[in-house]
């Protein structure tokens, strides 16, 4: 929350894409997931459930609508200055029109579950084609978010460019992917502003795939009652993962992961580089599991 993201343009790679043809999902595809993941470092040892839902609601003339929710309980112990619980929850609502296309969020990253307008980030992203030649496409919008972890209450313009070919996709500077063989593919991430992923992915078949991947992410939390409302709780890891899926019954997935927590710290800061109170994160093997359902196409 709050690192900002043209949502719309640099998702992180739909786990369900064929690295034969690029794609994800059809945007009719129902899709809910849970999951658990235990993570034993010393100086914060975690124990966190999640689950997502994402809807489509169908149309009205040139208007197309969908939904989504997340939310995830981390509980925390073996720390010196963490809160014992944290949350990460949120909703959004996606408008698609042609070539333009309207993202409208609420979502709450914080130790108490909705505990009033300052545990809340509101978030809003309007993107447009500018010109398309070829595989190529130059798009333009402007993305706000009121707690942004810099720039905060700035609407933020931007350009991306999107490309596709039969062996390489992209959107410059936040997402590509290569493909390698009909079963391999690499695709690499980047999310201002402490947000980098690499997955390397082989798929023999629609109903089994497997990822090895790895990178850096930063979370950001807003505590709830804290006196200075500009300060933000900060978590940032440093991980790599084997990661095998199967679709073992129609349209029920089953994945896991099997990784390693490199290093990581926490602190609180007001900004996400002000490391005045750092904490370190010990290394330790880390496990997470998740049954995902998808319905229509």
């Amino acid at each position: 929350m709050g690192l900002w993201l043209p949502g719309s343009l640099a998702a992180q790679p739909a786990p369900a894409a064929d690295p034969r043809t690029h794609k994800s999902p059809p945007p009719s595809m129902v899709s809910a997931e849970s999951g658990f993941r235990l993570t034993e470092p010393d100086g914060f040892r975690t124990r966190e459930t999640f689950s997502r839902l994402e809807i489509p609601l169908g149309g009205a003339g040139p208007l197309f609508f969908k939904s989504g929710v997340h939310f995830a309980h981390m509980a925390v112990t073996d720390s010196g200055g963490a809160p014992p619980e944290l949350y990460k929850s949120g909703a959004e609502l996606a408008v698609e029109s042609g070539k333009k296309t309207l993202k409208l969020g609420i979502d709450s990253n914080s130790d108490r579950l909705f505990r009033g307008p300052d545990t809340f980030n509101l978030d809003a992203t309007y993107t447009f084609m500018l010109r398309e030649r070829g595989g190529g496409s130059l798009l333009g919008g402007v993305n706000y978010s009121s707690q942004r972890s810099f720039a905060r209450h700035i609407p933020l313009p931007f350009l991306v460019y999107r490309y596709q070919s039969r062996n390489f996709f992209m959107v410059f500077p936040f997402m590509y992917r290569f493909r390698l063989s009909d079963a391999a593919s690499l695709s690499l991430t980047y999310a201002p502003l402490k947000n980098l992923r690499g997955s390397l992915r082989w798929q023999s078949s629609p109903d089994f795939y497997a990822e090895f991947e790895g990178g850096g992410e930063l979370d950001q939390f807003l505590l709830a009652g804290r006196a200075d409302k500009s300060m933000r709780f900060y978590y940032q890891r440093y991980t790599a993962a084997f990661r095998p899926s199967w679709r073992i019954k129609n349209r029920l997935r089953l994945a896991c992961a099997l990784g390693y927590f490199f290093k990581g710290y926490y602190y609180n800061g007001k900004t996400y580089n002000d490391y005045g109170d750092r904490h370190m994160i010990g290394k330790a093997p880390y496990f997470e599991f998740s049954l995902k359902y998808e319905l229509g196409a």
